[in-house]
């Protein structure tokens, strides 16, 4: 009974540390990843507990994969949880790439974390109920693999930049057992935790028992170098910032980048991408980058791994979410249209006064016939100052650093033959509203790329 009250008491006071280091309380938005699994029944059961004193919003996302038959029951086992709990709970269901060259549950881990991340929204925390064994596996896990740094720190309890909180990630798996069957809790068993085929399921059922006798804390001490590894991480991410200011910020001037020593130019390489949460290149990757930014007078480069595109052009290097394959087709522009998607990206539509294009021409301008947002059509040309001549699509990209490969993907407001804005370049000379007219700003958000990739 001693070692059961310890047990709630430990959980318990986990899960406030972690809210209060979160700064979550009364009025705060809380989405709870629940499988159904004991892990994240216990984690619901806690947070009920906790919302009593702390007031804030709680609600579950189940994410139902539809890769095994046992798991078309368990949306209805966390929704009926849910209710008993008076906690509100979202049921989602997904499509998972079952021939993703990375894996089945590789695959479902990601689009699990893209379906949950959409739902949290900008100012919701979203919670997972890791524990401290879990953190272990995936160290091991990673470290089998060769994974960096950064990528053997592994999970973190809070990740501010995201909004994810992991409660119980000091907690043993055995704690969190301990606990459910004191309170009494039901939870459903995944069949597939049971296939020592998949390697952290072979890692848990054979690799860890067979440590225990020689190193019976190996869980734990694999944790704290976790915490060791991600105190490194910060640092080198505290240099490839210091790094990235010499070379100018973003885009970086590759002059100044391949002046560094290349540890350096690697890890600062990196770091372009882990500012996105993207996964970087392999490091022969990134070696075979940084030989062919060192080894042309004015390097070229286009890489791209189907979600971003590195770019090499006019002497910098830009990190930029890739475009689809193909450019969008024309879209006819509709009265109160406000966001328009394009490619992957979309247009926003917004009023201001003094700014962007003439409401009262483009009114007309739609009474006469219609507004197109294209891609580029032979011989756009666009003036941007009043006085000036037209220039060419090319030429006005050129200006701009803009590279080629993204060029057709830009969107352009076309009326007849004419260009009256185009993205990343601006508004006609001859449709620019006047200070004190009503005006329509157009705005091409690119593509974000799914983050935690």
């Amino acid at each position: 009974m001693a070692d059961t009250d310890h047990t709630d008491a430990l959980l318990f006071r986990a899960v406030l540390d972690a809210l209060a280091a979160a700064g979550i309380a009364r009025g705060a938005r809380v989405y709870l990843a629940l499988s159904g699994g004991v892990d994240s029944v216990t984690l619901l059961h806690l947070l009920v507990r906790a919302r009593r004193t702390l007031r804030f919003s709680l609600h579950a996302l189940h994410v139902h994969h539809g890769l095994q038959t046992a798991a078309d029951a368990w949306p209805d086992f966390c929704r009926a949880l849910c209710r008993e709990l008076r906690v509100g709970c979202t049921v989602l269901h997904v499509q998972v790439d079952k021939h993703s060259p990375h894996g089945t549950q590789a695959a479902a881990r990601k689009v699990r974390l893209q379906t949950l991340a959409a739902q949290q929204g900008e100012a919701g925390w979203l919670l997972f109920a890791h524990h401290l064994d879990d953190r272990a596996e995936t160290v091991l896990y990673r470290l089998l693999r060769g994974t960096g740094v950064r990528g053997l720190a592994a999970m973190r309890a809070v990740e501010p930049a995201r909004r994810i909180l992991r409660p119980l990630l000091g907690v043993r798996r055995a704690e969190i057992e301990t606990y459910a069957r004191a309170h009494h809790l039901r939870w459903v068993q995944d069949p597939s935790n049971a296939h020592a085929h998949y390697a952290r399921n072979h890692l848990r059922q054979h690799v860890f028992p067979a440590l225990a006798p020689h190193f019976a804390d190996a869980a734990p001490a694999l944790a704290r170098a976790a915490e060791h590894l991600q105190e490194s991480a910060e640092l080198l991410a505290q240099l490839a910032d210091i790094d990235l200011a010499q070379c100018g910020g973003e885009p970086l001037s590759i002059a100044r980048l391949l002046a560094l020593p290349p540890a350096r130019q690697a890890n600062l390489l990196r770091h372009l991408y882990f500012r996105r949460h993207a996964l970087p290149p392999a490091s022969a990757r990134v070696r075979e980058i940084l030989r062919q930014l060192g080894s042309a007078t004015h390097p070229a480069l286009n890489q791209s791994d189907g979600q971003w595109l590195l770019v090499a052009h006019q002497g910098v290097l830009t990190l930029c979410p890739a475009p689809a394959p193909v450019p969008p087709a024309p879209h006819c522009w509709q009265a109160g249209e406000e966001v328009i998607a394009w490619g992957r990206g979309v247009i926003q539509i917004d009023r201001a006064r003094g700014q962007g294009l003439s409401a009262q021409k483009l009114h007309a301008a739609l009474a006469a016939g219609e507004l197109f947002f294209a891609p580029r059509w032979p011989g756009v040309r666009l003036r941007t100052h009043a006085g000036g001549g037209a220039k060419s699509f090319k030429n006005l990209c050129q200006e701009r650093n803009i590279p080629a490969i993204l060029r057709a993907h830009l969107p352009i407001l076309r009326w007849q033959d004419e260009a009256l804005w185009i993205a990343d370049v601006g508004v006609a000379a001859e449709w620019r509203c006047g200070e004190e007219e009503d005006g329509i700003v157009l705005r091409y958000v690119a593509p974000a790329p799914d983050a935690g990739a």
